[in-house]
C-alpha cells in the first residue's frame, strides 16, 4: 500500500484536505501526516515550495503551484479573488465556498507566521528548481487557475522528469473534487 502525504498551501490546513484524505483511503492509499514517511506527495499551491525538503517520495503531484513569470503576486491574487467569486457564488457551490473561505480565514490568522513566510517564498519560487529534486513529477494545472501559467513548455523542456496535466476547474478544485486528482496517481 502506497503512503501519501499532503502539503497544504497559503492559508490552508488539514481541514481543507478532509475529502482528499477520505478519497485517498477509499482508493487504497495509506495517508500519513509527515511527508518524510510518504511514497507520494500531493502539494497544493504554496505547499509546492516544500517538496524539495522531502526526497523519499517516488512520485510528486504539484497542483497549481504559484508560478507565473511576468505576472506579479498582487495581480494573481486579485484575479484569484474574482475567479473564486465566479466559481463559488452558485447555488450548488455556495456552502462549500463559504466553508472553504472560513477555513482560509482560520488558517490565515492561526498560522500567520507560516503564511507570511509563504508570501516571501513566493517571490523567489521557480517551478524548474522545485521539480529538479524529484525524478517523477506531475504538474496539474486547472484551466481557471490564476496562479500557474498555462505556458509550461519551457519548464518541461528544462526538466524532462515532469509531466503536465490540465483539468477543468479553478485553483481549489482539488478540495472539492479529489477523485479527479487521485485518478492521476500511481496505483496503490
Amino acid at each position: 500500500m502506497k503512503s501519501v502525504a499532503i502539503l497544504y498551501g497559503f492559508t490552508e490546513g488539514r481541514r481543507h484536505g478532509h475529502r482528499m484524505r477520505k478519497a485517498l483511503r477509499k482508493a487504497g492509499y495509506r495517508v500519513v501526516r509527515h511527508p518524510d514517511d510518504a511514497d507520494i506527495l500531493i502539494a497544493h499551491s504554496a505547499g509546492c515550495f516544500f517538496t524539495k525538503d522531502y526526497k523519499k517520495a517516488t512520485f510528486v503531484m504539484l497542483i497549481n503551484p504559484p508560478y507565473w513569470p511576468g505576472k506579479t503576486l498582487r495581480k494573481r491574487a486579485v484575479e484569484r479573488f474574482f475567479v473564486d467569486l465566479k466559481h463559488g457564488i452558485r447555488p450548488t457551490k455556495i456552502w462549500f465556498w463559504a466553508y472553504k473561505n472560513c477555513l482560509n480565514v482560520y488558517y490565515g490568522l492561526s498560522r500567520f507566521k507560516r503564511n507570511w513566510r509563504l508570501v516571501i517564498m513566493a517571490l523567489h519560487f521557480t517551478l524548474p528548481k522545485a521539480v529538479a529534486h524529484h525524478k517523477n513529477v506531475l504538474v496539474v494545472r486547472n484551466h481557471d487557475d490564476t496562479w500557474l501559467s498555462p505556458e509550461l513548455e519551457a519548464v518541461k523542456e528544462s526538466q524532462p522528469a515532469i509531466s503536465i496535466h490540465h483539468l477543468s476547474g479553478e485553483h481549489d478544485d482539488c478540495w472539492r473534487h479529489p477523485s479527479r486528482y487521485i485518478a492521476l496517481l500511481p496505483k496503490p
